[in-house]
C-alpha cells in the first residue's frame, strides 16, 4: 500500500521514503521514513498558532486526502497523531497507512471518513475532541447516537459550519474532500490577502476571525470563569493515541436532536449576513457553548 502511495507522491501527501531495515534479533522488517522534526499536528496545535495557520492546515489535509483518494486507497486511521511536518508553516504530511485499503475492496464510500477531517479541525478551536470524559464504549455509543465535540461559540461560523456538516450523519450530505479544499482555498486566500495587503475586510472569514482574536485575547486579559482553551481541564480516561478498539453492537449513527434545525439555522443566519455585509453577532443557543 505505501509503495502505492510513493507512486503518486509528487505532492508530498506522505513521508518520504528511505529503505527497509531489518531488526537483528527478529525477523521483522520496518520502514525508515523521512524524519519530521516539527512532530505530530495533536502537538504543534497546543501552541498558539495564528489563524494563517488555523485556515492551512485544514486547507492542506482536505488537498493531502483528495490526492490520496485518487489512488484509490481509504485510510482509516486519520487523526492528528498521524499528521507530521519537518515545518508545519510549510507544509504537511499524512503519515500510518498500516489500516488503509483499497476504495475498491471497500464497500464503504470514503467520503463517509471526512468526518475524521473535522477532528483535526475542531482542534484549531484550541480544544481536542471530548476533553472532559472517558473516551470508552459509552462514548462510542453516544457519538453514534449524535454526540458531538462543543464548538466555542466565538468559533468563526463559517468554520462552524464546515465542522457541522462534516459531521452529519446523512452522509450524502457531507461535502467531498475536494469540496471542502475548495471552499477552504477561498478563506486561506481571503485571510491572507488581508494580513498582508489589508484588503478584503468585508470578507466574511476575515470578519469572523477578527472577533474571535477580539474575544480570545479579551478572555486571556481577564478573569473568567468560562472554559478556554487556556484553562480547560482533561479527563484522565480521555486518551487520544491510538488504541485498537473492538466495539460490538453499535447502532447506525444519527443526527443528535437538534442538529439538523441548527445547521439550517446557522446557513441561514449566514446568507443574512452576506445580505448585510457580515453582520457576525450570534445568538449563543445556536451553538454548543462550552461550560
Amino acid at each position: 500500500m505505501f509503495i502505492l502511495l510513493l507512486d503518486g507522491n509528487s505532492l508530498k501527501n506522505t513521508a518520504h521514503f528511505n529503505g527497509i531495515t531489518q531488526d537483528p534479533e527478529t525477523p521483522s522488517y520496518m520502514m525508515v521514513l523521512e524524519y519530521a522534526a516539527d512532530g505530530n499536528l495533536r502537538e504543534y496545535l497546543k501552541n498558539n498558532i495564528n489563524w494563517n495557520q488555523k485556515l492551512k492546515s485544514p486547507f492542506e489535509l482536505s488537498l493531502r486526502m483528495t490526492n490520496i483518494h485518487k489512488l484509490d486507497i481509504v485510510h482509516q486511521n486519520f487523526h492528528p497523531g498521524n499528521i507530521l511536518s519537518f515545518d508545519f508553516t510549510y507544509s504537511m504530511m499524512i503519515s500510518d497507512f498500516g489500516l488503509s485499503k483499497l476504495i475498491g475492496a471497500n464497500p464503504n464510500n470514503p467520503e463517509k471518513r471526512i468526518w475524521c477531517i473535522t477532528v483535526c479541525c475542531s482542534r484549531i478551536t484550541g480544544f481536542p475532541p471530548y476533553p472532559d470524559i472517558p473516551h470508552d464504549k459509552d462514548l462510542a455509543m453516544k457519538i453514534c447516537n449524535g454526540l458531538q465535540p462543543k464548538i466555542p461559540f466565538h468559533t468563526p461560523k463559517l468554520i462552524t459550519r464546515i465542522i457541522m456538516r462534516c459531521w452529519d450523519a446523512r452522509v450524502t450530505n457531507r461535502p467531498t474532500f475536494k469540496e471542502l479544499g475548495d471552499e477552504l482555498q477561498k478563506y486561506n486566500k481571503d485571510y491572507f490577502i488581508h494580513l498582508c495587503e489589508r484588503r478584503n475586510k468585508d470578507s466574511g472569514i476575515v470578519i469572523q476571525i477578527i472577533k474571535a482574536k477580539e474575544f480570545s485575547e479579551n478572555q486571556e486579559s481577564t478573569t473568567t470563569t468560562t472554559t478556554t482553551p487556556l484553562n480547560y481541564q482533561t479527563h484522565p480516561q480521555a486518551i487520544y493515541t491510538s488504541r485498537l478498539l473492538n466495539f460490538s453492537n453499535l447502532s447506525k449513527p444519527k443526527n443528535e436532536e437538534n442538529f439538523e434545525r441548527e445547521l439550517e439555522e446557522l446557513t441561514e443566519s449566514m446568507s443574512l449576513e452576506n445580505n448585510n455585509k457580515g453582520n457576525i453577532n450570534l445568538s449563543r443557543n445556536r451553538l454548543k457553548v462550552l461550560k
